[in-house]
């Protein structure tokens, strides 16, 4: 089940997690050192205050590290943490992230913290700087899932409960310390003691039922909230969730399910290069028309550089990412504009320092960026693109426009000398903002197939790691007991070989990347004896820098050239200074990315 973080841990939060606990979701939940919730009897964040608190028969617990939270969990309860820039995310890496602080404006929360971002009330944007919105304020909307746009702003005066508002909040009469008089399901009269500020006594605005009251010892503000008097004089109410909390955490867990859905449905967020063209494959044949958005220049800090695509559909849902924030939410608002009227532009979307500032981010950034509008009749393009994908050739994606005529192409590289001589880097942009002209050559980024040659525990690390960086794979090992399923659960293929004679059951191409890490410096040697017969793009080898020399004067022994002995990479890795297999599988993959770059 998708892990979640919830910022905050009052009665709003803690309806939402009771939700979402019920619902089978694990719960990290984080608050401040000193909690100023009232509604102390169906919040957790009393955690903080009594260690372990019960709310419905759904048990929340304070821990003090992750790994105590990871033990919580494993015992059903929602874990507590204090933990207020909620840096346990690093570790705990959050499926979904909520933030619940209440706090009526964003602190420190963005759309791209985690794979799903929902905000409670106002201050957020949806699309903006998270996915959704939920709306807090009593009345018709309670609970609404916003999808675009904000929850209505926050009038200052309390929703109305049995005929009340301002009323039945119990304020505090200037600073100092608090001290209650009342507990939380005493029932009070208008005129009576219901606390103190140091030695100074608040009294009840009318008769109730005391439904919250601020922890003892609190350093209070003049006017600040410290409790809450219910008229409705049920004191089963002042055990149990709210209505209000019931509807958000509803709304909530509707979020929550919906961002679900549209990320398994869409792939939002980063998706590989393939399943990205099938879907626009998918959206055309369909007639749906969608938008391509292409970065083509970048300047300042713009979160992702030239190559980034997206595309944004016509239901308004959007496939990858341009880099999220502020300048990729300007691009959606405008090509959701053009998909009305199937329209293509080159727009330059940009954030000065002050806005960035105002968006959390360190400086502005720049994005010159394609709008392109694919349509029924790119399809033949699109269908090139998935052609060329399969067999791992080089893709060149080409648009040229003149004022509002556009065209798109795809080539084959390896099929163009033209463009050969024309890219000597990854891309080229070349504008005339006279004419309103101008041709965007890209080579697309492909990823090569990997080769493991071992499926020992650096090789089961590695495997780890490669899916989510769109690296395909297939395990090669002489022994069945390390050639299993279960070890290598996304490798294309898996095959038992003969190191000596591999060959003859898979063709590694020149474009290819090989990792040799089998189980013995022998077995590694037979291995790179057949590579260096038609080298791959990529060999690394694991072992020492004795075993380099050692490796080296027998491939020498054995004819290879000094040119051809230099294209092994051994030690393998970037060098991190790393040691565990975990650590090693890092250092390699990261060496593949470097490799893919070039």
């Amino acid at each position: 089940m998708e892990k979640i973080l919830i910022k905050g841990a009052g009665d709003l939060a803690s309806g939402i997690a009771w939700r979402l606990q019920r619902a089978g979701f694990p719960i990290i939940m984080t608050e401040i050192e000193k909690p100023l919730t009232v509604r102390l009897t169906v919040s957790y964040s009393n955690a903080v205050y009594e260690n372990e608190v019960n709310i419905e028969g759904i048990k929340g617990k304070l821990v003090n590290s992750y790994q105590e939270a990871q033990e919580v969990i494993a015992q059903d309860k929602i874990a507590v943490i204090v933990d207020e820039n909620a840096d346990i995310a690093k570790e705990y890496k959050p499926d979904i992230i909520i933030d619940a602080i209440m706090a009526k404006k964003n602190i420190n929360t963005k759309i791209d913290d985690a794979p799903i971002v929902i905000a409670v009330g106002p201050g957020f944007t949806a699309k903006k700087d998270c996915d959704y919105v939920i709306e807090t304020k009593r009345g018709h909307f309670l609970g609404k899932v916003i999808e675009d746009g904000s929850a209505i702003k926050n009038t200052g005066v309390p929703g109305n409960i049995g005929g009340y508002t301002v009323e039945r909040i119990i304020r505090a009469n200037g600073e100092g310390v608090f001290k209650s008089v009342a507990k939380i399901g005493d029932f009070v009269k208008k005129g009576d003691i219901v606390a103190y500020v140091d030695d100074r006594e608040i009294t009840a605005l009318i008769d109730g039922i005391v439904r919250g009251m601020l922890h003892d010892g609190i350093v209070v503000t003049d006017k600040m909230k410290c409790g809450d008097i219910d008229p409705r004089a049920e004191q089963s109410h002042c055990f149990s969730i709210s209505d209000k909390s019931r509807a958000i955490g509803g709304g909530a867990l509707e979020a929550v399910l919906y961002g679900l859905k549209n990320l398994r449905k869409q792939g939002k967020k980063m998706i590989t290069i393939k399943a990205f063209w099938q879907k626009v494959q998918t959206q055309l044949k369909a007639n749906n028309p969608v938008i391509l958005a292409m970065v083509m220049e970048k300047k300042g800090s713009a979160p992702r550089g030239v190559g980034a695509h997206m595309l944004i559909l016509s239901d308004g849902s959007t496939v990858d990412t341009i880099g999220g924030g502020p300048l990729e939410y300007l691009a959606i608002q405008e090509a959701k504009q053009n998909l009305k009227n199937g329209k293509s532009i080159v727009q330059t979307f940009s954030l000065n320092n002050a806005t960035a500032g105002e968006y959390g981010m360190v400086c502005g950034g720049q994005l010159t960026v394609a709008l392109y509008c694919l349509q029924q009749k790119d399809l033949v393009q699109v269908e090139k693109a998935l052609t060329l994908i399969n067999t791992k050739n080089k893709i060149v994606l080409n648009l040229s426009w003149q004022n509002e005529n556009f065209d798109f192409k795809v080539y084959d590289l390896a099929e163009s000398f033209a463009l050969k001589e024309k890219l000597t880097k990854k891309s080229l942009l070349q504008m005339d903002t006279t004419n309103q002209s101008g041709q965007y050559l890209e080579i697309m980024k492909q990823s090569p197939r990997v080769y493991l040659f071992g499926g020992g525990y650096v090789a089961q690390e590695v495997a780890k790691l490669l899916p989510n960086l769109e690296f395909e794979y297939i395990v090669l090992e002489e022994r069945s007991e390390f050639a299993k399923k279960e070890l290598f659960p996304d490798a294309k293929r898996i095959v038992v070989v003969d190191y000596a004679d591999f060959s003859k059951q898979v063709e590694i191409k020149n474009s290819d990347y090989v990792i040799v890490v089998t189980n013995g410096h022998t077995k590694d040697t037979l291995v790179l004896e057949s590579l260096l017969k038609n080298p791959p793009a990529y060999i690394g080898v694991i072992g020492s820098r004795h075993k380099k020399i050692h490796v080296e004067n027998y491939l020498a022994e054995k004819g290879f050239s000094e040119d051809l002995i230099k294209q092994i990479i051994m030690p393998i890795g970037l060098d991190i200074k790393a040691e565990t297999p975990s650590e090693i599988a890092i250092s390699i993959v990261a060496q593949l990315i470097q490799k893919r770059a070039q």
